[in-house]
C-alpha cells in the first residue's frame, strides 16, 4: 500500500511503478544534546501537521537523522 492513491472518488489505485522516496538525512553527530532534542522536536512538530494530498504519492514522509552514538533516529508519520 505505500505505492497506493487514492482518487477523488474514493479508488484506490496501486502503482505499478513510483520513484525513490525523498528521504532527508540530517548530520546530527556533532550536535550537542540540547541542540538534538530541539532538532529531532522541530522535526517532529512539522510532521505532525503534514497532511498529504490523497491522489499524489507519495502519501509519507521518512527523514533521519544521524546522531553522535552511531546510531539514525528516525521520524516518520509513524513510531519507527
Amino acid at each position: 500500500m505505500l505505492r497506493a492513491v487514492i482518487a477523488a472518488d474514493g479508488t484506490q489505485r496501486v502503482l505499478d511503478d513510483v520513484s525513490s522516496v525523498p528521504m532527508p538525512v540530517y548530520d546530527m553527530r556533532m550536535g550537542t544534546a540540547e541542540e538534538i532534542r530541539a532538532h529531532l522536536d522541530r522535526i517532529r512538530a512539522e510532521m505532525a501537521h503534514q497532511a498529504f494530498a490523497p491522489d499524489t504519492w507519495p502519501l509519507f514522509d521518512v527523514r533521519v537523522s544521524r546522531l553522535p552514538d552511531g546510531t539514525a533516529g528516525c521520524t516518520s508519520a509513524w513510531t519507527c
